[in-house]
């Protein structure tokens, strides 16, 4: 009897050690984002919040000694890197022609990422990576990424201080205006003010919603336009209400649409040779291919429709399969093939379109 008093004990000490034992393992595979989600001794109560909140969940904005730093003024580099995050950019592009950038900066990275992604250009052989950025500057890098068609001045009419706007950057600054992407304060727009921190994440915010950086199967997202910034994504029986951004991080990767309704456009940045597929009963408004480089194939499958696809940047094929409404072509010496497609018109109003119809393929009006 004593004896096995003896191992009852050591028995429900044991049951209890794997109790505990099972605990600390459960808690050690939970996602590090649920454990401990980075805070910020100056994060700021107000109309920025949530907006910083949401840069900082999905990798946009760091912060530095536990600071996010709110009200300073946001610089190129800091922009560079935000815009190149949100998109998931890869690629760099050489920055030896510019003088006032070092290999050895944490910056430089992410400054190649902007210049390859053509929303950062300089100028005078400068990109000025720590000199505060204006708020039309800003809305131009954006409006750039996003391949918003230009507004006129009429979109600014609406603010006290739109005819103060740079003329290089009305067409931009009034785009974000057009598209909602920007609303101003007290009726200014106050286009030549730096941009602060929190502004800038505000604004990122109002544009997207929701950020896809891990491949797989989604079939829920939230109201707002969505970025897809990773390869081998599928998104399935949702409605997008707002626009869909199929990043550069994407690259040469697939993004499979299928059962899937665009309310607003589609922005093609990144895909390769077999990729961008649309399926089932999706539809899709205007898709833009923006693909800075690398071939790319717009593939529509079964009942899917889509009613315009433009193509406005690239150097490199693009292929279009299946039935869609309208093609436009608006870039010169991009290789266009038509291959196994049904299309009611296409229209070049490129310098020097060039595009090939391969046998099978119908085009009513060109």
């Amino acid at each position: 009897m004593k004896g096995q008093g003896v191992y009852a004990r050591i028995f429900v000490k044991r049951g209890i050690l794997s109790v505990l034992l099972i605990a600390c393992l459960a808690v050690a595979m939970l996602p590090s984002a649920a454990m401990a989600a980075p805070v910020f001794s100056d994060m700021p109560e107000d109309y920025s919040t949530s907006a910083l909140q949401a840069a900082v969940e999905n990798g946009l904005i760091n912060g530095s000694n536990g600071k996010i730093m709110p009200n300073e003024n946001l610089t190129r580099a800091q922009m560079g890197a935000i815009i190149s995050r949100a998109f998931g950019a890869v690629r760099q592009s050489s920055l030896d022609s510019f003088s006032d950038v070092s290999p050895s900066e944490w910056y430089y990275a992410e400054m190649g990422k902007a210049v390859h992604m053509k929303v950062f250009k300089g100028a005078d052989g400068r990109l000025n990576p720590n000199s505060p950025i204006t708020r039309q500057e800003a809305f131009a890098v954006v409006a750039r990424a996003l391949k918003l068609q230009n507004g006129t001045a009429a979109d600014l009419a609406a603010f006290s201080d739109g005819g103060e706007v740079s003329a290089w950057a009305v067409g931009t600054t009034a785009a974000m205006v057009a598209n909602g992407y920007i609303h101003g304060a007290n009726g200014r727009l106050n286009p030549k003010d730096n941009i602060s921190r929190k502004d800038f994440a505000v604004m990122m915010d109002n544009i997207i919603k929701n950020y896809i950086n891990t491949p797989g199967t989604v079939t829920k997202v939230n109201s707002g336009s969505v970025m897809i910034n990773v390869p081998n994504v599928t998104l399935k029986d949702v409605t997008v209400k707002g626009n869909l951004i199929i990043g550069d991080g994407v690259e040469d990767g697939n993004v499979v649409l299928d059962n899937v309704k665009v309310e607003g456009k589609t922005i093609v940045r990144g895909g390769g040779v077999n990729s961008f597929i649309i399926k089932g009963n999706s539809s899709l408004g205007k898709i833009t291919i923006a693909k800075v480089d690398g071939n790319i194939r717009i593939c529509s499958e079964e009942n899917a429709k889509a009613d315009i696809v433009e193509i406005e940047d690239g150097k490199d094929d693009v292929v279009i399969e299946g039935a869609f409404a309208k093609l436009d072509i608006a870039v010169s010496d991009v290789p266009v093939l038509i291959r196994k497609a049904s299309i009611g018109e296409v229209s070049a109003t490129a310098e020097k379109a060039n595009i090939t119809v391969e046998k099978g393929s119908i085009v009513t009006a060109l």
